[in-house]
Formats: C-alpha cells, structure tokens, sequence
C-alpha cells in the first residue's frame, strides 16, 4: 500500500507527508557512518533515531519532488526536541509556515502519530548529535542513482521506501548497484506489494528451516587441498567467472574446473557457451591441470559418488577473493518451485565448503525477497541449496574463500 500523498495547491506537486508504511528497526545493529534516504514522511529521522551513527554521519535525503525535500530542510531547521508534539501537529505548523500547502481531510493520522511517539524520544536525545550531521538534500529519484557517495564509507545504510516491484529485474539491478558500491551496506525499503525488504545480516522476516539441506559426503582433507589450491594459484589456473562481458558483475569470483568439458580446466560455464545442446552430449573428463595439481580432488571424486552422481558433470573450485563478491542473483530461470529438482534422475547441485573465512557470508532471500538469513559454513559441510531463490556472498575478510561446486547425474 502507497504512502498517503497531499497536494500542494496551484503547482499539483505531490507532498508525502504521510505513510502507511510501518517501522520496525530490524536492521544490522551496528554503527552507521551514512544513511540515503528518500524523504517521505518521517522515515529519514526514524532511522536516525533508531540506529547507531557516528559523529560525522553523511546524510543524502533525496527525492524526484522538490517538496518533499522542502519540507525535510525545514524540519531539520525547526524541529524542536524540547516540544511535546505529535506528527500530525508539525505537519499543521508546516502547513502555516507554507501557505501554499494544502492538507486533505480525508488522511488517518493515527498510525503515523503511533509510530513518531514510539521514535519521538530516541530522536529527541540524540538530536543535539543529529543535527549536525553532514546533510546533502538532492532532487533525484534514488532508483536513479549510482551511489558512488556511499563507496568510502565504513557502514552505510540505504532506506529505498516503496519503489519497487519485487518481481522486477530492476529490484535486483538497483540492490546490486548500492552492493557493488560498498559491500558493507545494508537496506531497507518495502516493496510495492507492502513485503519488508532488508539487507544482509538484518533480523530473519521469514523463518525457512529448509533453504538449505545438508548432505552427508565422505571426509576430505580440506588442508591437503587447500595446499594444492597454492600451487593452483602459483600458476594462475583460477578463471574469472560471470564477468561483465556477459552483462554480471562479479568482481573476484573465479573458478577452476576439476572435471569439465573436453578436459580442459577453463571451460568453467555451462555446456552451452561451448556449442553443446545438454550435459549429456558434452564431453566431460577430469582435466588434465587437475590430474596434475590437485590430485587429491581427482581422487577423492573418483573413489566417491558424491550425492547420489553415478556420472560427473562439471566439478569446479570456485574462488571468492578478498573483498570480492557475488551479486544478488538466482540460477533457476525458470523458478522451479522443488528447489532439489531430484526429477530424470539429476539430483541438484552440490556446493561443499573447503574453507570458509570469518567474515565471508552467504545471504538468502525468498522469492517475495524477504530475507530469511545467513549461510553459516565450516570445512567439509555440503549442503543443497534453493538456488532459485535471490543470494549473494560477499568476502569481507583477508582470505580467499574456496568451495566445491559438484554437477551430475545418477543414471
């Protein structure tokens, strides 16, 4: 449901003074170092009240109508924390200050007057603190934006409002564009259908047990593999992966075939990018550099049919660098509601864990992208995963993470 809107006379600008939207902090409680914002209704200062920011707070409230940022520079100038006042009144006295506004009748305060009393006296004690951020008000629709303001900061955080539909590509396209900004932030927004969006590390919306399943797989020597992996990149053998030469950005994300087509360890994509029309027409045999580099892997794949796979498919290493990340993406086009697809025989992909860094995470949203949690890894966990549904990794520490991601079939 859409915020309620007044109109400001002669001009028939659309003022956002009003919002059904409610307001929860359930983002990542954290220290903040900038907040972009729309400027509808109250919620910039609801954020600012509810989280934690730093002294020297960057603060961009922007918006494609003038008057909603009018009215944000105004009360950044007048409001007074001494006064006990509900919203509805600054609006009045908003409405006195400027002449050429006009209210409806027909708007229901009630819920926009609850959910001010409930921040009202978090904004009144850090306002003294508030005030002085560092604000920059800019008349610019924020789906619009590139966001390379937020790029230097430690910890930004994004409030987006309702402008999305969840269902569209664009959603992903803007999530992505704040993420390949500063991998660090984090959002918040509702989507049109009024689904509470958030960002990584925010308080599950939707508890899902089953996003993931784990797999019992025989023991690897993840160290022993790990040292190969060294020698792996001695040569340089990791291959980047969904570049922007095929319209993703994926910075630092790489991988190296162990089994893959026609032998060859950088064929690393699907069967299609080399002329092939299915899994079972390619030709896949153990690569010739993995024979030779990491010849535990070769082993451990040949001794075991890892998750029910009587014939491989591709077997890859897939690197993540530090500071890397995946962008929010999901691999079933088609969003196949059985996220284990075990139909024809071809049980879904693997995705086992050789090492996993402190400080690099796995995100998931479900299909509405509310967002139902972290993946928590350790060596030698293997788990299914609904990769139909959004997720993105992002490396935030000094190591390389590296997986194994297992394709096949079982007849």
């Amino acid at each position: 449901m859409s915020s309620i809107n007044w109109k400001i006379k002669n001009n028939n600008v659309e003022f956002e003074a009003f919002s059904n939207e409610n307001f929860t902090a359930i983002l990542e409680n954290t220290q903040y170092d900038c907040l972009v914002s729309v400027a509808t209704s109250y919620f910039p200062w609801l954020h600012l009240a509810n989280y934690n920011f730093s002294k020297n707070t960057k603060v961009i409230i922007m918006d494609d109508n003038q008057e909603n940022l009018s009215f944000h520079k105004w009360f950044l100038q007048k409001y007074n924390p001494k006064k006990s006042i509900e919203w509805q009144d600054i609006i009045k006295i908003y409405q006195q200050d400027r002449t050429d506004v006009n209210v409806p009748k027909d708007y229901d305060s009630e819920l926009c007057n609850n959910t001010w009393n409930q921040s009202k006296v978090l904004l009144d004690d850090k306002w003294d603190i508030i005030k002085n951020f560092n604000f920059e008000f800019i008349n610019k629709d924020i789906t619009e934006r590139k966001f390379g303001s937020i790029k230097y900061c430690k910890k930004p955080m994004v409030y987006f409002g309702n402008k999305f539909n969840s269902k569209e590509k664009s959603f992903v396209d803007f999530l992505n564009n704040i993420f390949s900004a500063n991998q660090n932030v984090t959002w918040s927004g509702n989507t049109q259908s009024n689904t509470k969006c958030l960002g990584p590390n925010s308080s599950t919306i939707k508890e899902v047990p089953n996003f993931y399943i784990p797999v019992d797989v025989p023991e690897l020597d993840c160290d022993k593999v790990l040292q190969e992996i060294k020698v792996l990149e001695e040569n340089n053998l990791f291959y980047p992966l969904r570049t922007p030469q095929y319209g993703e950005n994926n910075p630092g994300w790489s991988s190296f075939a162990i089994h893959g087509i026609e032998g060859d360890a950088s064929k690393i994509l699907a069967y299609g990018r080399y002329g092939y029309d299915s899994d079972e027409e390619a030709l896949y045999e153990y690569t010739d550099m993995a024979k030779k580099y990491t010849p535990t892997l070769v082993k451990y794949f040949q001794d075991n049919k890892i998750h029910g796979h009587e014939h491989y498919h591709r077997i890859r290493i897939m690197k993540l660098a530090p500071t890397g990340y995946i962008s929010i993406h999901d691999d079933d086009p088609k969003k196949n509601k059985n996220p284990w697809d075990e139909d024809k025989g071809r049980p879904s992909s693997l995705n086992m864990c050789i090492n996993n860094p402190d400080g690099c995470e796995m995100h998931f949203w479900n299909g509405d992208f509310e967002y139902i949690g972290p993946m928590q890894w350790k060596p030698n966990d293997a788990h299914t995963l609904r990769i139909h549904w959004p997720h993105m990794v992002r490396n935030l520490s000094t190591e390389a993470r590296y997986h194994l991601i297992v394709h096949g079939r079982s007849k």
